[in-house]
């Protein structure tokens, strides 16, 4: 996504690029609440957190460029991507 303006180091009509602000947009609501209110039932104690990372073979930009100050969202697939992913406890 653009958005055209000045660009107060360059003779361009562009700003530098700012970085995207994504969210998923499949994100089903319904599920989310459910599950956060299944974890509420655990005990802080006996929970257990994970890192994850992973590399998808569909990449997505993420940087745009923006008017200084003006946020730039975008929206991506969550699914139907090859991913390969390492966990760690």
């Amino acid at each position: 996504m653009f958005v055209r303006g000045p660009c107060t180091k360059c003779s361009r009509n562009w700003e530098s690029p700012v970085k995207k602000t994504f969210t998923c947009s499949e994100k089903p609501e319904k599920e989310r609440g459910e599950f956060l209110n299944l974890i509420a039932k655990i005990p802080e104690k006996e929970r257990v957190y994970a890192d994850e990372c992973g590399i998808k073979e569909h990449l997505q930009r993420e940087y745009g460029r923006a008017l200084r100050g003006v946020k730039i969202e975008d929206t991506k697939r969550g699914h139907n991507s090859r991913r390969v992913n390492v966990a760690a406890p």
